[in-house]
Parts: C-alpha cells; structure tokens; sequence
C-alpha cells in the first residue's frame, strides 16, 4: 500500500505540472493569439485573393466573348459586302452575255 505521503508526492508533483502548464499558457498566450490572428488574416486574404481572381477571369472572359462576337459580325458583314459586289459583278456579265 501507498502511504499518505507518497499520495501527497504525486499529487505535488501533478499539480506542479499543471502550475507550469497554466503558467506557459499565460506566457505564451498573446504569442498564440498572434499566431491564430495571423493564420485567420491568411485564410481571410487567400479567400479575397480567390474571389478578386475569380472575377478577374470572368471579366476577361466577358471582354474576349464581346470582342470575338464583333469579330464574327465585322468578318460576316464584310463577306457578305463582298458576296454581293460578286453578285453585282455576276449579273452585269450575265446581262453582257445576253446582249
């Protein structure tokens, strides 16, 4: 069997872990505050840095759709100029030829 004292011993010894414990947690407090602030700033900066890419990307999509879309316009309406200068060109032979 354990005597008194060797129960006060560990007790001592246990409540002298947990004195040093609580005191490195005071001590080191602001320190891990810091540290918990800090990765929170990070998280915070990597989500507005995500978003800001996010819309960056659609905004230069939207701008490239807008600018090929005139593209498309611009080269189909000058064919067609084109196509119907032949045409004018087509008929006045055919006329010629009919003469």
């Amino acid at each position: 069997m354990s005597s008194a004292y060797d129960k006060t011993a560990v007790e001592h010894a246990v409540l002298s872990g947990l004195e040093s414990y609580i005191e490195d947690t005071i001590e080191y407090a602001d320190t891990i505050l810091s540290i918990h602030n800090d990765i929170a700033d990070v998280k915070q900066t990597e989500e507005d840095n995500h978003r800001y890419a996010m819309e960056h990307i659609n905004d230069e999509y939207d701008r490239l759709w807008i600018d090929l879309k005139d593209d498309i316009k611009s080269d189909i309406s000058s064919t067609l100029g084109r196509l119907e200068e032949e045409i004018e060109n087509l008929k006045q032979m055919i006329e010629e030829l009919q003469k």
